[in-house]
């Protein structure tokens, strides 16, 4: 591992190069602004998603944890700006986005995170009830 990263951040004559180094920086930076100022997980998301292998390998669960706060958002029905989306587009309501969000998401992560993401879709049952549910 050590050789990789010295490889990526050295030149053959052994000085530094900065560029990656500064390209990798300024993308978390660009991440953590879209978390802060926009609420936006999208950036966070791609990134971890990329990343998966590396993140698997570490025993990070980032990508599902990523994924189930934009569930919940969806969910709840809130948008990038983490306010109440009043109509979508397609008319679809909160638990109906999460629903359609779930399918296309959860897939990869069905055989280590069975009992989460179960919990996740078990609670759509009590949506209409939400404050007073288990």
């Amino acid at each position: 591992m050590q050789d990789t990263v010295q490889n990526d951040f050295t030149n053959d004559d052994g000085t530094f190069r900065s560029e990656p180094l500064q390209k990798q920086f300024a993308q978390m930076y660009y991440i953590l602004h879209e978390l802060r100022n926009r609420k936006n997980l999208a950036p966070a998301i791609v990134w971890a998603r990329q990343h998966s292998q590396v993140l698997e390998t570490r025993g990070s669960n980032l990508e599902f944890e990523l994924c189930r706060l934009y569930f919940v958002c969806q969910y709840l029905g809130l948008d990038t700006s983490d306010t109440p989306v009043t109509s979508d587009p397609n008319g679809i309501s909160g638990p109906l986005r999460a629903i359609s969000y779930a399918q296309l998401a959860f897939g990869n992560f069905a055989a280590r995170y069975t009992r989460e993401i179960n919990q996740l879709l078990g609670s759509l049952c009590f949506h209409s009830n939400l404050a007073q549910s288990p």
